[in-house]
Formats: structure tokens, sequence, C-alpha cells
């Protein structure tokens, strides 16, 4: 170390050692960007981070600045950057970036400043800094989820201050901290999520949480900026003093206090939240998504609860960077909040949807919450009515189940206790059974029904019954409950007519044409299926491209029993399948007719054909029916033109074949009226 730049550095050091601004000044050296002890930087799609280190120098005649990186103690790399000053300045810029790996693993910076390859000064040194994923989340108490926790680790972060007896909000948490035990709190179910992600995938985060109960959402858009005071200006403060360039995920729970308030609540609910989006959008850029979670049934008696619910699971389909997840059917559930537990089976939810976005596993439909994607009559006779699931979801109808009731009756509730026609909650729709197929649910109604709209969950629970709403749920296979849906629009069903077939013999084989009418609506495309003889299920005609009301079918074979049947699939309905029974035609030998060249008039005929070759041939003509057997024979030799007579024949069709007797043959298809 340079014994003179010492004594500098050191009178320096006694003079000013304040930060300016978002600088960070020691000795002469101002840094406008260096790590924090403790700090998470977001790791980039290589598993790493740059960790940027730079500045100025306000001393002329210096070489260079360096930076020394340590992993977990041991020294790992070295790098330097020259000081560059402006011409007859004395002040000098610099700028570093060593890279570190997101990993179970600390790092630790040692930065000099240089006088020349000998003579160096440890300026700063920085320590237990890790490259992860951001985390936040936002709303009210279940997304606070406040509670005990015996958990804590270096690698699961967040920024805050220790607890002290202050439970007020303030500019000064800033500080780098473990989440296991801070102010503002992560809440349970937030470092339950840091537990697996670090556990399960060796990624360290930071989850910061903003959220304060009883708050309705109008709360979260007062904004001061010049003087940070609100919710939504204290975890914006916080979100910058981060420097996350990249957040995963921002979790928005949010919704019980306007459903439980009356109309000061949840009318407009939509219009405030389009509000906050945008907020979003301006304010948080680096936020891949946005993850509106649908809040729980309530026991005030609103109608319109149903109705928010409902636009919370919309919200996926309405604006950018926006996905959704239900917290309906969570257990130990108490009417509002959860217990411990409750929170808990929420964060293992919420890790198994975020693991295919984020940490590389394999994709599966059913880690999502199930959402309804179109409801409508199934038939003309509106004794069924179908409800389609997102594309991939296995469907699970839930067991009847004994439920006592508040004075302690059991009652007998099941997965068609929870539909309801036209907004009438009191009454169940009529539903006698049901069937599921993959993302497909049928009700078969008692009797036909009218209705035009279909709720699936009530909008509240009827507390002189149930206290706490006790389900069951529908789920998808994983058990993920799907989301309630609030007067979807019930469409009729769509219709195929004219659904017909032409199957034909050609000279390249057996061919069955298919056409039907055009049906007019949004979004259609058409099912083709077809089995023969013998098959027990049908299978898509491959080929067809969903769009085409006529189709020729190539892939047929001679004399066999096909089904095929057809459907059509729009944005909103569907049409049953209609089916059409068909018989291919049998050939026994067909060959190309440009072997030779010849024709056959007229045909179709009825007493007789000619058959005029191109140049003399010598050869058999033969006859056969579409069962393959031989009706009439000709031998010919140095033959122009011939005539056979066909006044023995039935009507029909025929196969006529000449064979030269070189192993060449060609045929074509005679119609015989």
């Amino acid at each position: 170390m340079g014994k003179n730049f010492y004594k500098i550095g050191m009178a320096v050091l006694l003079a000013c050692t304040a930060l300016e601004g978002n600088a960070q000044r020691f000795f002469s050296v101002v840094f406008d960007q260096l790590p924090r002890n403790f700090q998470l930087y977001a790791r980039n799609e290589s598993n790493e981070a740059a960790i940027p280190i730079s500045g100025g120098i306000e001393l002329a005649g210096w070489s260079h600045m360096s930076v020394v990186t340590f992993r977990n103690g041991q020294r790992i790399s070295y790098q330097r950057s020259g000081i560059q000053y402006a011409t007859g300045s004395a002040k000098g810029t610099f700028s570093m970036a060593p890279q570190i790996k997101a990993e179970l693993a600390e790092y630790s910076f040692e930065v000099y400043a240089n006088k020349n390859a000998t003579d160096s000064v440890l300026i700063v040194r920085r320590d237990d800094v890790v490259a992860g994923d951001f985390y936040v989340i936002n709303g009210q108490s279940n997304a606070l989820a406040v509670g005990g926790s015996n958990f804590s680790s270096e690698y699961c972060r967040t920024i805050g201050r220790i607890p002290d007896n202050s439970p007020a909000y303030s500019p000064a948490d800033t500080l780098w901290i473990r989440s296991g035990y801070s102010f503002p709190n992560v809440g349970i179910w937030g470092i339950e999520l840091q537990k697996m992600i670090m556990e399960k995938y060796g990624i360290p985060t930071c989850v910061l949480n903003g959220s304060i109960p009883g708050t309705r959402i109008s709360e979260h858009l007062l904004s001061q900026p010049n003087t940070p005071a609100t919710i939504y200006d204290l975890l914006r403060q916080r979100i910058t003093l981060s420097g996350a360039q990249r957040i995963r995920a921002f979790f928005w729970l949010q919704g019980e206090d306007d459903a439980l308030s009356g109309p000061d609540g949840f009318d407009g609910y939509d219009q405030k939240f389009d509000q906050l989006h945008r907020m979003w959008q301006r304010d948080y850029p680096m936020v891949e998504n946005f993850v509106v979670m649908q809040i729980n049934i309530l026991f005030n008696r609103y109608y319109k609860a149903g109705a928010l619910r409902d636009f919370q699971r919309r919200t996926g389909e309405l604006y950018p960077k926006t996905l959704n997840f239900a917290t309906v059917g969570l257990p130990y559930y108490d009417g509002v909040h959860y217990e411990r537990e409750g929170y808990l089976a929420l964060a293992k939810q919420l890790f198994g949807f975020i693991s295919p976005l984020f940490y590389g596993t394999p994709e599966d439909p059913n880690r999502k919450s199930p959402t309804i994607r179109k409801v409508f009559y199934t038939s003309p006779d509106k004794k069924a009515i179908t409800l389609v699931f997102d594309e991939g979801q296995k469907m699970m109808w839930p067991q009847d189940t004994l439920v006592a009731d508040r004075n302690g009756v059991m009652k007998k509730l099941g997965g068609s206790s929870w539909f309801f026609l036209d907004g009438n909650e009191a009454q169940a729709a009529p539903i006698a059974s049901y069937e599921v197929q993959d993302n497909r649910i049928e009700l078969k109604l008692t009797s036909a029904v009218t209705a035009r709209t279909l709720n699936y969950l009530p909008a509240y629970t009827n507390v002189d019954v149930f206290p706490i709403f006790p389900g069951p749920f529908l789920k998808n296979k994983n058990g993920l409950t799907a989301f309630s849906f609030h007067e979807a629009a019930i469409a009729d069903p769509l219709a195929i007519a004219g659904f017909k077939s032409e199957p034909q013999a050609t000279g390249g084989g057996t061919t069955v044409g298919l056409s039907w009418q055009p049906v007019a609506a949004d979004g259609i495309k058409y099912q083709l299926e077809r089995k023969k003889t013998g098959e027990g299920n049908f299978s898509k005609v491959a080929q067809y491209d969903e769009k085409s009301v006529s189709f020729v079918d190539k892939g047929v074979e001679p004399n066999t029993s096909y089904t095929y049947r057809v459907k059509a699939v729009g944005t909103t309905s569907e049409s049953p399948f209609v089916e059409l029974e068909v018989r291919t035609e049998t050939i026994l030998t067909l060959f190309p007719p440009q072997v030779l060249s010849w024709t056959a008039f007229p045909n179709p005929t009825r007493n007789f054909v000619v058959v005029r070759f191109e140049a003399p041939v010598s050869g058999r003509l033969s006859l056969f029916d579409l069962n393959g057997i031989l009706r009439l024979s000709s031998d010919l030799t140095q033959t122009v033109e011939t005539t056979l007579s066909l006044a023995s024949l039935a009507p029909g069709k025929y196969i006529l074949v000449f064979h030269n007797g070189q192993g060449e043959r060609s045929s074509a298809q005679l119609v015989v009226e």
C-alpha cells in the first residue's frame, strides 16, 4: 500500500465520509454505484448477476481502480478499470462490473484505488452479496399474512428494519436484512415461498411486502411522491432502493374490504384497479408478471361481491403481463383470514405455479387455477350445459360430503350444490348428473331450462346456514381449486347442417369426399374425426386444416365402413357432433391411366361402351364390379377401337382395366345406368 496515499486518504476520510444523495463517498472516491452489505442482485438468464461498481475520484494522477471478488471468503477474481480524466481536470471516472453466480454462496468485494502497479489503498469492502430473484407482495391482511416463523436464512432477504416498538411504516425502512425477522413483515406465505425456492432450486430471494391490513383499493391509489407516506409510495421507495432490475412476480391479494363494505367498496372496483395497474406499469417496468389473486367467499350479503371476484378472475385477459390465481378453497379458512397452515398451503400452490415460469420445471396447465373459458347449452333441447375450462386442465368433480350447519344438522353437499341460474342463488341449478372429460364438464339437467347466465359458487355464504363457506369445490388433478365465476353467459349451441359424403374410386385409389354448410359464428373451427368398423374411439382426421367446410379423405381403405363426425367450435359455443356412416368402394386393382393412352365412352352409359386407343394395341380388356368380380373380358390384337356390350350388367359402378401383356396396366371407372 502506498504510504503517501494512505496519509492523504486518512486526512480526507477525517474530513468527509458522508453520503451525497444516492452517492457514497469514501476518502476522495465518490461511488454512484456500489453494493450494500447483504444486498441481492437480480440474476439474468445465464443465472448470473453483474455487480456494478462505478463513480469518480477527485484526485489527479491515479492509474486505476480495482476490485477483488471473494466467494465464501475465498478470492476468486480480480478486475480493474482505468481512471479516465478529462483534459485539464483533476477528477476521473471509472466503472467495473464483476460477475457472480446465483447460488447459495455469499460474495464480498474489496475496492482499491491504485496509484501504480504496486501502490494501492483499500477504499471500501462490501460483504454478503448474492444474486437471485425478487418478488413483491401487495394487498391487505391475507397478503401480509402475519404470523410467527422459526425459519431464517441469509439467502431469504428483504428490505426493512429490525422490528421495534413502533408499528408505523417509515422512509427509514431501508436495511437489507433477513426476511425471517423484519418489519415490514414478509408474511407467512411470503417467507415459505422463499424457503421452498432456496431448498429446491438453490436460488436466493428478496421479497418486498407492502401490504396493509384492512385497506380498500382506493387507499392503494394514494400517492405523494415528494413526501412518501402512502402505501403506494412507501412500497415504491423500497423497490427503488432495492435496485431490482428484474422482478419475477408482483402478487396482488386484495379486495376483502371492498367486498365487505357494500356499494362504497365494490362499485367501481374495476375502474380503480385499472388506474392502479396503469401506475404499476409506469413505475415497475421491471416486473415480469403481475399475479392477481381471486379472494375467497365472504359473509356479508352483497351479491356484487361475486362480480368483484369475477373481475379479478378476468384481469389476466384484460391487462398485459398479468396472471391469475384463486384462493377459494384454501384450507384452514375462518371466513376472512387463514390459520398458519392455510397460508402454508397457499405458498405450496404458488410454488408449483411459478416453478415452470422461472425455474425450468416442465410446463403443466394443472399448476394453474382452472378458469372457465366458455359456457353453452350442449344441444338445442337445453337439457344440458357444457363448461369448458383452460386447455390441458384435468378437472375433478368433488365427492358428495356431509357438512354440519350452524345448528349441527348434517347436510349433504356436492359439486352440483353451487351452480346457480340467472343469479338466483337461493336455489341450485337442477343438475341430475354430470360428466367430466379432461377440461370439460357437462351438467345434465333434470329438465330443460331457458337461463341466460350461470354462477359457480355463491357471491357470499349464507351465515344463517354456514358461517364459513364449506365447499366442496371443483379442482384439477393437482388439487388447485377452480376460479369462481359470476353471471357467465350461457351461449346457444351451434349447429352443423348438410353433412354429406361422396365416396369414390379414382385412378389413384379410394377417397371419401366430405362437405357441410358453413357455420356463422366468431372464431369458428371444425373438428373432424373418424373411426372404422371395429374401432372403439374416434380419432382426428390427419391433414384436415380445421377451417374448410369440405375435405377429401385419401387415407381410407377400400370396401370398408367408416363413421365420420364433425362439430363446429366457436369462441363462445360449440355444436354437437353430427355423424355420418360411409362405406368405401372396392377396388380390385387400380393403375395409372397414363401408362397407355385410351378413352372409354359414353360414360356414364347403359348398354355398351366404346374403348378407343391412340395406337394399335394387343392385350386384354377386363371389366370388374366393385367387389372385384370379373364381369366381362375381351382379348385384343392390334386393335385401335373395340365395343363391349353391357346389356347383361346391373346398373352401378365398375372398373375397366387394360393389360397389355408386358406388365403395363391402366384403369378407369365406368358408370352403368
